[in-house]
């Protein structure tokens, strides 16, 4: 853990293909962030870490269908899929409903969509279809645009809970 006294950020190791792949709990003035990018499966460690975030960002990178059907070589298919490679929509779905339902986050930031292997209307179309309640709070980040700023709130008896930006929108573009 490193922090200054007002900020602190934890990183917690995550299975990747490169090393010492890690994601990252911050916290800065009584709000909290969770934030993985580049990640094969969610670790109980990460989902642990993750609990009583504010706001979380996670990497959405595949969908199963369109990376099989994919021209890509099956070398790349294997690696991405299986389980040191990237999250598919349909764990970083299972992730943000496990955190969410510890404490619900006030946003859900997707991440490090693929160009080639996925697209924003599929996985609005999957979070409408298991997670409606997700919907309102659903930021899917583009890859070459700047997302919005996110205002995160400090919940009620924590330690400094004042109104505060979570962070800055180049937080949330991969």
């Amino acid at each position: 853990v490193v922090g200054d006294g007002a900020t602190t950020i934890r990183p917690v190791h995550v299975p990747h293909d490169a090393e010492g792949a890690v994601g990252y709990r911050i916290e800065h003035d009584g709000v909290r962030l969770g934030y993985a990018t580049d990640l094969g499966r969610v670790p109980e460690a990460l989902l642990e870490a993750f609990d009583g975030v504010d706001a979380l960002a996670l990497e959405s990178n595949y969908d199963p269908a369109l990376q099989t059907a994919s021209a890509r070589p099956e070398f790349l298919k294997r690696r991405i899929m299986g389980g040191a490679g990237h999250l598919s929509n349909e764990q970083c779905l299972d992730a943000a409903l496990a955190i969410d339902r510890r404490r619900p986050v006030q946003c859900l930031a997707l991440l490090h969509l693929s160009r080639q292997c996925n697209c924003p209307r599929l996985v609005r179309s999957l979070y409408a279809e298991r997670a409606p309640e997700l919907l309102p709070r659903l930021l899917i980040a583009d890859q070459h645009e700047p997302s919005p700023m996110v205002r995160v709130v400090g919940r009620a008896g924590d330690r400094r809970g004042s109104a505060r930006d979570a962070c800055p929108t180049h937080l949330f573009n991969s």
